[in-house]
């Protein structure tokens, strides 16, 4: 799933950086409600915390989503990771909130943490259903997990982020 996580960073399966540039209507409009503080980041100290949060946090999510779709999971299993598994995804979310991106990529990165936000949102409603037992870990989470239009919001930000040169998967 390339989804999920890679809003937050992470890619559970693929870069983003081969999708078709999204058009000025699809990316989200609202803006940060309280930009973080402090001096931008240098390019490579940008890159360096965006490394830090996909080598991290975002290998996290990834090893909890993998299990979850794994469908190996006792009922109760499934639901203590499922709830892991949102914990990691709001963490990944506020981190990259937290950074102070370039001036060069400070409006797409703001786009990302929004179109990033509501992807988690949308998750955090499916993972709800896990923990409360009315959806089975396996095929039943990936089905209603993979694609959220939010999602794929927040991967279309990603790729404009890597067209500037940070490649966040790959080389």
């Amino acid at each position: 799933m390339v989804g999920l996580a890679t809003l937050a960073f992470a890619g559970c399966g693929g870069s983003a950086k081969d999708e078709q540039p999204a058009q000025a209507a699809e990316e989200p409009s609202v803006t940060v409600s309280q930009p973080p503080s402090g001096r931008p980041l240098t390019r490579p100290e940008y890159f360096q915390a965006v490394r830090a949060i996909v080598d991290g946090p975002a290998g996290d999510a990834t090893a909890l989503f993998n299990a979850l779709v794994a469908g190996e999971l006792t009922p109760e299993e499934c639901a203590e990771t499922a709830e892991e598994f949102g914990r990691v995804l709001d963490d990944i979310v506020e981190q990259a909130a937290a950074l102070v991106p370039p001036a060069h990529v400070a409006e797409l990165h703001g786009k990302f943490v929004v179109a990033a936000g509501s992807a988690v949102a949308d998750a955090q409603r499916v993972l709800g259903s896990v923990e409360a037992g009315e959806l089975a870990c396996g095929e039943p989470l990936n089905g209603a997990i993979y694609g959220l239009p939010a999602t794929e919001a927040a991967e279309r930000v990603l790729s404009r982020i890597e067209a500037k040169g940070y490649v966040i998967f790959g080389q």
